[in-house]
């Protein structure tokens, strides 16, 4: 079957593959911010990749059976979770791109499957709110998204912070810690 998951197949990382360091990353400064031409590009990017996805996916796309009722709020509340995570996913990629990404080792390739995920949650949640609803994720693809969602939320937080502090130990700048 020609689903989501198979639209782009993510590359695995070599072994020992490292990303780069705070000190090697071009177009980002010392606070962690990062030059507004590499975000608006890298937002590009992203944005590109989506479309390119979602025309395979809507040429590809089949449908699956509709949750029976009993079960049709349940997969309601997974939709609008998976959708709510996809949309934090948007919020932090492009700093994830920007802090992470180097010419000899793009990330494309391994984000596009859920690149492919996200765009499938988006086009079921404008389906579903059609006159006649289709569906195209069933509950278990759903529930597995959401987890794979998560993770990647944890991976990317935890590269954004640890490139944060390397910048702030390498500049001199003090991180910013709540009091106790």
């Amino acid at each position: 079957m020609g689903g989501p998951d198979s639209v782009h197949a993510p590359t695995p990382p070599r072994q020992g593959q490292q990303p780069p360091k705070a000190r090697d990353l071009k177009g980002v400064y010392p606070d962690g911010s990062i030059e507004p031409a590499l975000l608006h590009a890298t937002q590009e990017h992203i944005a590109q990749m989506k479309r390119d996805i979602e025309l395979q996916l809507l040429r590809d796309v089949k449908t699956v059976d509709p949750p029976v009722d009993a079960d049709r709020d349940s997969w309601m509340a997974d939709l609008e979770r998976a959708s709510v995570l996809a949309a934090e996913l948007d919020k932090v990629l492009p700093t994830f791109f920007a802090y992470t990404e180097v010419p000899d080792r793009p990330l494309g390739p391994i984000l596009s499957k859920y690149l492919g995920q996200m765009v499938t949650v988006s086009l079921q949640k404008r389906l579903v709110l059609q006159p006649e609803p289709r569906f195209i994720l069933d509950q278990n693809t759903l529930r597995g998204y959401i987890q794979q969602f998560a993770n990647l939320l944890v991976i990317i937080t935890y590269r954004i912070d640890a490139v944060r502090l390397e910048l702030q130990q390498l500049h001199g700048l003090t991180p910013d810690v709540p009091p106790e």
